[in-house]
C-alpha cells in the first residue's frame, strides 16, 4: 500500500473516511487532513491488513498537495467509497448478537440457549454500524442514516458511542437518564474498550423534528 500512496489514481477507489477521537492525534492535527464533527474528528485513510487486523494509512496535508486535489475532492471520493465498501447496517443489539452466535456456533446454534444468555439485553437498544462491523461509527454520517433510524423507532434518539466501530442508540424520552448514561459510557470506555478504539465519553441526542444532532 505504501508504494502506491504517491499516486492518487492507484488509491482513489480505496480511500475511506473514519470517525475518530481527536485525543489520539494530539500534536498531529496540523499535519493530517481532518474535519471537526462536534467533539470528534473525521479523518481519511487507505485501509490495509496487518495480522488479520484492519489499519489505515491516514491522509496528510502533504499527500493532498502531492496529489494536487482539494479537501472537497477528497471528501467526495472518500464518501462514495465508504458507502460502497462499508454499507450501512442498523439492527437491534439482540439480533446482532444472535447473528454473531449463529456464525460462531454453526450447527450447534440453539435459539433458546442464546436467548437465555442474552436475557438482560434490552430489545430497545439498536446498533448503527456497517456490514463488516469494522470502523462503522462513521456510518452514522451516511446521508439519511440517522434519520432512518429515528423514523424506524418513531422517536428522538439517544446515541451512545460504543467505539470507533459502532454506535448504540435507543429512544429518547423524558425518562432518559443522560447523566447516568454518560457515566456508563465513561466507565465502559475505561474498563472494556481499547484506547485506540475509544470514540468519545459523550452521550449525543438526535432531535428528529429539527434534524439536529448535539
Amino acid at each position: 500500500v505504501l508504494t502506491n500512496m504517491e499516486c492518487f489514481e492507484k488509491v482513489t477507489q480505496k480511500i475511506v473516511f473514519l470517525l475518530q477521537n481527536p485525543d489520539l492525534y494530539k500534536g498531529k492535527m496540523t499535519q493530517i487532513v481532518h474535519i471537526p464533527v462536534m467533539n470528534l474528528v473525521m479523518l481519511f485513510g487507505v485501509p490495509y491488513q496487518v495480522d488479520g487486523q484492519m489499519k489505515h494509512i491516514i491522509i496528510t496535508n502533504q499527500m493532498l498537495m502531492q496529489w494536487k486535489i482539494t479537501v472537497e475532492q477528497l471528501c467526495e471520493v472518500a464518501y462514495a467509497n465508504t458507502r460502497r465498501l462499508r454499507p450501512l447496517q442498523i439492527c437491534s443489539l439482540s439480533d446482532l448478537l444472535h447473528k454473531i452466535a449463529k456464525e460462531n456456533m454453526g450447527e450447534h446454534y440453539d435459539l433458546d440457549f442464546v436467548d437465555t444468555l442474552l436475557g438482560d439485553v434490552s430489545p430497545e437498544l439498536y446498533v448503527i454500524s456497517n456490514m463488516k462491523g469494522v470502523y462503522g461509527a462513521s456510518s452514522l454520517f451516511y446521508e439519511g442514516a440517522i434519520k432512518a433510524c429515528s423514523e424506524a423507532l418513531d422517536s428522538d434518539l439517544v446515541l451512545l458511542p460504543s467505539s470507533v466501530h459502532e454506535w448504540l442508540c435507543c429512544r429518547h424520552n423524558l425518562e432518559s437518564r443522560i447523566a447516568e448514561l454518560c457515566k456508563m459510557v465513561y466507565d465502559i470506555n475505561r474498563q472494556e474498550v481499547a484506547v485506540e478504539d475509544r470514540l468519545s465519553d459523550t452521550v449525543y441526542i438526535y432531535h428528529r423534528k429539527e434534524d439536529i444532532l448535539e
